[in-house]
């Protein structure tokens, strides 16, 4: 006797594999269902800790906003969603979406999410100040401290974390140089140097030297 495509013992075992996340998280709590999807994104889609931690703060979301299990949630569902969250930026619309088609598609196995085009968003590019500026900025400052924290920051090539911790015992004078004591695990910190124009604004700043432990920079 032939089999149907219905009658058949290998699309029966499709259709069952296909509905068990539905059985499986029919009374599960979001909680409950964020954590086994954040365990699968660690172990088997590979994820980094920072995309799963945005991802499953959508999908939870989603998912309480919905109050249907995972295998429930439509088209429509996840439009309602989006449009609970707005007014939202171009790029939480994008985070929104590629969290839910990664959710449904990989964990939840269907194509709730497949529909949604994923919008480009253009790169803001950095605005440059030109020279004039910087000048114009420089010539407002009103204090003598402050002009040379600006071109210290301008010329030595520090961060600005780094320069507002120096003090008095970081800076070599005669050379010209900014020993800065700080460390980080991602980068290392080297000597740097400051021009002839920092020299000068250092000096007509620079504090007493009996002062103990004066920084050059104000705490942010």
């Amino acid at each position: 006797m032939s089999l149907s495509a219905s009658d058949s013992p290998i699309d029966d075992d499709r259709e069952q594999q296909a509905s068990e996340p539905s059985r499986e998280y029919a009374d599960a709590s979001v909680d409950k269902i964020i954590a086994d999807y954040e365990q699968y994104g660690k172990t088997v889609l590979n994820r980094s800790q920072s995309t799963l931690d945005q991802h499953t703060r959508y999908v939870g979301r989603l998912l309480r906003h919905a109050e249907k299990p995972p295998a429930a949630i439509r088209e429509m569902d996840i439009i309602a969603y989006i449009e609970s969250e707005q007014p939202i930026s171009d790029a939480k619309h994008k985070n929104i979406l590629s969290a839910a088609r990664v959710f449904f598609r990989e964990f939840v196995d269907t194509e709730a999410a497949s529909s949604f085009k994923i919008p480009n968003i253009s790169p803001n590019p950095t605005s440059v100040p030109t020279k004039d500026e910087l000048q114009t900025f420089y010539d407002a400052i009103d204090t003598r401290r402050y002009q040379a924290v600006f071109l210290m920051y301008a010329t030595s090539g520090l961060r600005s974390a780094e320069l507002v911790q120096l003090t008095l015992n970081d800076i070599t004078e005669e050379d010209r140089m900014l020993i800065p004591d700080k460390e980080s695990e991602s980068k290392q910190t080297w000597v740097s140097f400051y021009n002839e124009e920092a020299e000068a604004a250092f000096a007509a700043y620079k504090p007493h030297p009996t002062e103990n432990m004066v920084m050059i920079g104000c705490s942010r």
